[in-house]
């Protein structure tokens, strides 16, 4: 690699797992990229035993406090161990705090963060700290990533719903706003 290489897949100081380091400026956008929908999958550990009904609020979507409406999400409970329970999530956006915010909002918090896949990239068993070279074969699905179609919102909306723009014009009437005569 070049002196120019970009992470991907920014975790922060107390999560762990897969990131991915390129000096290819197309592969790092489509790796970010909303719209390429790459899967990361994360285990996480939350303090307590969330509820059926706090799981399917996720998975059907949920605004966080902010009001930023969370993107396509996948989140499978796989086991409760004393006071705390670790769960399966995919997320294909990756917004800051994301997962941290989601379980903080339905009075979870989570407790450990682990990043165990990024598109084809998996950790395996990869030690804390230590890195390796993406083998051929998941260089050749990164390469696809580039090719792949942008992919329409779950939600059905459009980007230009995501960030309403203001204007000082008035509304419209019905009718195009122009007044009609009788005749």
């Amino acid at each position: 690699m070049t002196s120019h290489a970009r992470s991907r897949g920014r975790l922060d100081f107390d999560a762990e797992g897969v990131m991915i380091l390129t000096n290819d400026g197309q592969l790092a956008q489509a790796l970010t990229h909303p719209s390429k929908k790459i899967p990361r999958t994360y285990l996480v550990k939350v303090r307590g035993v969330p509820d059926e009904k706090s799981l399917k609020m996720i998975r059907r979507g949920m605004r966080l406090d902010d009001g930023q409406r969370v993107g396509d999400i996948s989140c499978v409970f796989l086991r409760a161990q004393g006071t705390t329970s670790w769960l399966k999530v995919v997320l294909f956006e990756g917004k800051k705090n994301e997962i941290k915010r989601i379980f903080f909002r339905i009075n979870y918090p989570v407790r450990k963060l682990r990043r165990i896949s990024f598109g084809p990239i998996t950790l395996g068993t990869l030690e804390t700290g230590a890195w390796r070279l993406a083998t051929s074969e998941e260089r050749r699905k990164l390469m696809e990533l580039l090719e792949k179609e942008p992919q329409p919102r779950r939600d059905g909306a459009s980007k230009s719903l995501e960030r309403p723009k203001f204007s000082t014009r008035q509304p419209r009437r019905p009718g195009g706003g122009q007044t009609r005569r009788a005749e």
